[in-house]
């Protein structure tokens, strides 16, 4: 938690962006970093001042760096 980056360096926040639209937060995962044995990645999130239900157009989209194609 309110850490920028695993130990590794294989998970880190890369940061936020906005636009004037919307606002961005991206985490990047290296998959083939992650140490023998990991087996998964858990994202977790906090709404700070409200629910997340009251947020419109929230969404998770998984993006592989290497295309930016859409997983």
């Amino acid at each position: 938690y309110n850490q920028p980056q695993h130990a590794s360096g294989a998970v880190r926040h890369l940061g936020k962006r906005s636009d004037g639209v919307g606002t961005t937060d991206t985490i990047g995962v290296d998959l083939e970093a992650l140490e023998p044995g990991i087996d998964r990645v858990v994202l977790g999130a906090s709404a700070d001042g409200g629910t997340f239900g009251q947020l419109s157009g929230l969404r998770l989209r998984l993006l592989d760096a290497a295309t930016a194609g859409q997983l």
